[in-house]
């Protein structure tokens, strides 16, 4: 009888352990995005790091979805750092280039690299 008793309360310890065990909640997702000014021209692209930080290595697309369009890679910036990048530059994933003769730049995304893509243009 006594070893009835201490397998029933064994039971119920290990149920009540058990139910106050809780599946850790996710954190919520912060965004975290650059603030940069844009300044497409007729054949280059001027990007400035209007943040008070320095930006890690980002991807920059063009007239499109991030990873679906054209797109290039940009070194790190220091807060007011300006890079020029040629728009010849950007190209698909298939090796398709961009030709700024035949099209104007419209939207352009950059993000990346810990940061979400922020729409700059239309």
């Amino acid at each position: 009888m006594k070893t009835i008793v201490v397998i029933l309360g064994a039971i119920l310890v290990t149920a009540y352990c058990l139910m106050e065990i809780k599946e850790p909640t996710p954190a919520p997702h912060v965004s975290k995005t650059v603030h940069a000014g844009v300044y497409p021209g007729d054949l280059t692209l001027r990007i400035v790091n209007e943040d008070t930080n320095a930006w890690p290595p980002l991807r920059v697309y063009l007239n499109g979805s991030p990873l679906q369009t054209y797109g290039v890679t940009i070194p790190a910036l220091k807060p007011g750092d300006t890079l020029t990048v040629p728009l010849s530059d950007f190209a698909k994933e298939n090796g398709d280039r961009f030709n700024p003769s035949a099209a104007k730049v419209v939207v352009i995304w950059i993000g990346g690299n810990g940061f979400d893509f922020v729409k700059l243009g239309r």
